[in-house]
């Protein structure tokens, strides 16, 4: 029941950010010049510091530079291993030290995913460590924010873009959707849903260039 709890607090009232805030699509060449100057404020390691010490002042847009500007960075991967299996299997033992020493190693790997904050926040909720659960869910937040500032998700013009698949089921809880089966309309992916209060349509569309990107490379490095 606790879990439950704190798990409809971080979701509480995105319906106004799904439908209500106006959208920008993502520059994929402004992205990369933003991260990659290195005289600039937005140069990808001078954001990913104030990141790491949950800086208050970060904006949206500057989520959204950390979010997709990760793809441009050495440790980006369009599968990675996020340990959700293992971590919630330990959740449900109630071994939290384990469950959040592998969450650490999740954000290490995945520092700008959905998923590992959600379960980094919870794992410390359960250990009563409610400011470490805060900071982490705030970072939740954020990011869910700068997915959803990118698109309305009614068509692949206007799909939400995410770096990690799992990041797609993660924007559906929010809007509590379940997915009833997808198809592929490149270079998005469209789930089919039920509708909600916070999205009314059938489907839903996710942008999954970053994904396709990922692949290629991995191909073209191996000939």
């Amino acid at each position: 029941m606790k879990a439950l709890l704190f798990f409809c607090f971080i979701l509480f009232a995105c319906a106004a950010i799904a439908q209500e805030q106006p959208f920008k699509l993502v520059n994929r060449d402004s992205v990369k010049l933003a991260v990659t100057d290195t005289a600039a404020s937005t140069y990808y390691p001078k954001l990913f510091e104030r990141f790491q010490h949950f800086d208050t002042t970060l904006s949206l847009d500057d989520y959204r530079l950390l979010y997709y500007g990760f793809v441009f960075q050495d440790g980006y991967s369009g599968y990675p291993d996020e340990k959700k299996r293992e971590i919630r299997e330990l959740l449900g033992k109630k071994k939290y030290d384990r469950a959040s020493q592998l969450c650490d190693v999740a954000l290490h790997d995945v520092p700008v995913g959905l998923t590992p904050h959600l379960l980094k926040a919870l794992v410390m909720y359960n250990m009563a460590d409610n400011d470490s659960s805060q900071l982490f869910a705030r970072r939740y937040r954020m990011l869910r924010d700068a997915i959803l500032s990118t698109g309305n998700g009614l068509s692949c013009n206007t799909a939400y873009k995410t770096i990690y698949v799992s990041d797609e089921y993660e924007i559906l809880k929010n809007l509590k959707l379940e997915s009833e089966g997808q198809s592929l309309v490149y270079p998005c992916d469209a789930l089919h849903v039920s509708p909600s209060e916070y999205f009314e349509k059938t489907i839903i569309y996710f942008d999954t260039s970053e994904t396709f990107i990922f692949m290629q490379q991995q191909l073209k490095d191996k000939k």
